[in-house]
């Protein structure tokens, strides 16, 4: 497990170094000292996170919680289906933000880095950071998404 770091968001998922997938199940049998169930690694065929949990769909691989009932392991699953189709959503925002700043020749959006607030209305920047909120860069122009950011430039 040292050579394998944990996916945030996700608590069941983990991935090595050279990109695979690892789905974290329960087995039946129970630790030597008692202290709750096993647990294995189980290597998925994703290349991506969204096709990792396609595999865990197809395979079933939820279903191997034993402590929860089948209402709680489909819930459970929609959940993990939910936080990818989320994360995808956030991530074409993100690149359509990008896009965008790099029309711009201005040296203060150099190397700036983007992440996603659903708490501010549009963009905002401090620092070497640009803050956006994904649902606004969904709606918005690249027009209106230039404007925004010349707005930062005038400073």
């Amino acid at each position: 497990m040292s050579n394998l770091s944990s996916i945030p968001e996700f608590d069941c998922l983990y991935k090595n170094k050279s990109g695979t997938y690892f789905y974290n199940i329960q087995l039946k049998s129970k630790r030597p000292s008692g202290g709750g169930f096993r647990r294995k690694l189980i290597k998925l065929k994703g290349s991506n996170l969204s096709e990792a949990v396609k595999d865990i769909r197809q395979r079933k691989l939820f279903q191997r919680f034993n402590n929860l009932s089948k209402k709680q392991k489909s819930s459970k699953m929609k959940a993990l289906e939910e936080k990818v189709k989320e994360l995808n959503y956030v991530s074409k925002m993100r690149d359509k933000l990008v896009e965008n700043l790099e029309l711009f020749a201005w040296r203060g959006f150099r190397g700036v880095k983007c992440f996603p607030n659903k708490e501010i209305m549009s963009l905002k920047m401090r620092g070497r950071i640009i803050y956006f909120n994904p649902t606004w860069l969904s709606y918005s122009s690249d027009l209106h998404i230039i404007r925004k950011l010349r707005t930062f430039v005038e400073r």
